[in-house]
């Protein structure tokens, strides 16, 4: 990982090689697609997006912080 953002390897992945995840918008859970600015949905192409790594830690990409 540099400065916060995971590599390739650290996430897990479905057979295809696309990056198992949770969407924070309209709750889709399976295979994310890629973009050139990082994960969306592969239903709403939304950008809020939770992962579980390969070690068991949980990553959100892109959550924003409101008055914390």
């Amino acid at each position: 990982m540099i400065a916060g953002i995971h590599s390739f390897g650290d996430y897990v992945r479905d057979k295809a090689g696309k990056a198992l995840g949770r969407c924070a918008a309209c709750a889709y859970e399976g295979p994310m697609d890629n973009s050139m600015t990082g994960y969306e949905c592969a239903k709403c192409k939304g950008m809020e997006i939770e992962f579980t790594l390969k070690d068991g830690q949980k990553y959100r990409q892109f959550v924003t912080s409101q008055g914390h």
